[in-house]
């Protein structure tokens, strides 16, 4: 059996139980164990119905060794999924709009970047990237101008720091978590060597408690204690190890009141948790879409920049702009002038202040996930969010 997948009827498991006397300022059910209690969480989601946006594997599914359609419709035959972390599952309507960006191609070819066609799913492809930055910032608490979906999460990583890390003698360190993700820790180690610095020196791992937790006062206090050489700080919205979830607003607040630049992935925490970059002044943030976003294998990535940052002013009596340090390509030139071609004007928005040219397929594949992604509203009772961790399926009693 796959791993993440739970089959829904009898199984067996080693595991041993949760302790529930063992997690602190936490109560549970008495009968929280068990799979009624379970299955009447179940009938009283008012999540339920969306159950059936998703296309999960099957059992039989899983084990075939040949490429396979399951029936996913089929009762006695669906599986469980928790691997979202990982890999999020496919979108019934997703299919719908890949074939109709493969058939924009086929038919009008080159006319696809502009021209508008009746009962398509999909805008014109030069209106995509605005289409998605537009969905994508409402899930992370942003405007619609401090968005890009663009690259991967290691390139955004790479093209914000480029930016915001800006080294000197003094101040050359980064603050990261210990036991970053690799995105995160070989971005950072090679734009510490890019600038002739020894990475070994200049990051600063914040390691956890006894308790596996980073906590925020831990945080707070290795900023006080470098803060004359910390050049940034990159932390994750949630540490993918552990599942914690870090103190955005607050640990960007403090930075902030020491003089440092912060940066967040959030990898993790992106269509998972609640997010207000906007609100919570965070400097810079990027994330994947493959995970919670459901947008497939391989999705294109986003990143946020604060609208403060964004800015390209040309001082009156110049034709020089002045704005932060970017690296930018074709689609950092504004979008009525684009195909003109003369070089002429930056963008004053941070999602337009990018290189790519239009990654048709996947920026549709992340257009279509935050369709359904948008009919979701924030949870209260974060319950959904803890239960996989608190309640104990026990597969040997079910």
């Amino acid at each position: 059996m796959a791993p993440g997948i739970l089959e829904t009827e009898q199984t067996r498991t080693t595991q041993p139980p949760l302790n529930p006397s063992s997690m602190s300022k936490t109560t549970f059910p008495e009968n929280g164990d068990t799979a009624e209690y379970a299955q009447s969480l179940d009938a009283s989601d008012p999540l339920r119905e969306y159950r059936n946006k998703f296309l999960i594997p099957t059992k039989s599914s899983l084990k075939s060794t040949a490429l396979s359609k399951p029936d996913h419709d089929s009762d006695h035959d669906k599986g469980i999924y928790f691997c979202g972390n990982s890999l999020g599952l496919q979108p019934r309507c997703m299919a719908k709009y890949i074939q109709a960006q493969l058939d924009t191609w086929s038919s009008i070819n080159v006319h696809g970047h502009f021209r508008e066609l009746e009962n398509s799913p999909i805008v014109p492809w030069q209106s995509l990237a605005e289409r998605a930055a537009e969905k994508s910032s409402r899930l992370v608490g942003a405007l619609k101008e401090e968005v890009a979906i663009e690259n991967t999460l290691s390139v955004n990583l790479h093209l914000l720091m480029a930016s915001f890390y800006r080294p000197s003698s003094t101040r050359n360190k980064i603050l990261l978590e210990w036991k970053a993700f690799p995105s995160d820790h070989y971005a950072i180690e090679s734009h510490i060597g890019w600038h002739g610095y020894d990475a070994k020196e200049a990051m600063i791992l914040v390691e956890p408690d006894q308790d596996h937790i980073i906590s925020t006062e831990k945080i707070l206090a290795t900023i006080d204690e470098h803060v004359d050489e910390i050049a940034l700080v990159l932390l994750p919205g949630v540490q993918y190890y552990t599942g914690q979830v870090f103190d955005i607003a607050r640990i960007t607040e403090y930075a902030h009141s020491k003089g440092l630049t912060i940066g967040w992935d959030l990898a993790h925490a992106a269509g998972n948790i609640p997010l207000k970059l906007h609100d919570w002044n965070v400097d810079f943030a990027a994330w994947c879409t493959y995970k919670y976003m459901n947008a497939g294998p391989g999705a294109i990535a986003g990143l946020f920049v604060h609208e403060r940052h964004g800015k390209v002013e040309y001082p009156e009596g110049s034709d020089k702009p002045v704005f932060r340090h970017r690296l930018t390509g074709w689609y950092g030139g504004d979008k009525a002038s684009r195909f003109e071609m003369n070089n002429s004007e930056l963008c004053p928005q941070v999602c337009r202040s990018c290189m790519f040219v239009d990654m048709v397929i996947h920026r549709v594949q992340t257009d279509s996930r935050s369709r359904w992604l948008s009919d979701f509203e924030p949870i209260s009772n974060r319950s959904y969010l803890i239960m996989c961790s608190t309640v104990n399926i026990r597969r040997d009693k079910h």
